[in-house]
């Protein structure tokens, strides 16, 4: 993924045997490499809904609207509604 993707890091997962976690932090390399895979090539599980939050605040971190108290408390709101914390009706 990382030579895919021309960026991020490889790191091993220590909560997991033989598993390793891809982590890009570069809010560019998210905005104009991973995002604009995925926009091209969508996820087609309930994940979707997951990258269409990440995306959202990655643009609303581009906006620099983290960098005040309303939208951070949006993020964080926006964050403790993904994954498993979805219902089941939006999955």
């Amino acid at each position: 993924m990382k030579r895919y993707f021309e960026c991020g890091n490889v790191q091993i997962d220590n909560r997991k045997e033989n598993a390793f976690k891809y982590n890009v932090t570069k809010l560019d390399d998210i905005i104009n490499k991973i995002i604009l895979h995925f926009d091209k090539y969508p996820l087609l599980t309930s994940k979707n809904l997951d990258y269409l939050d990440f995306r959202k605040v990655a643009f609303m971190m581009k906006d620099g609207l983290h960098l005040n108290e309303k939208g951070m408390i949006e993020i964080l709101a926006i964050k403790d509604s993904m994954n498993s914390k979805r219902s089941f009706e939006e999955r």
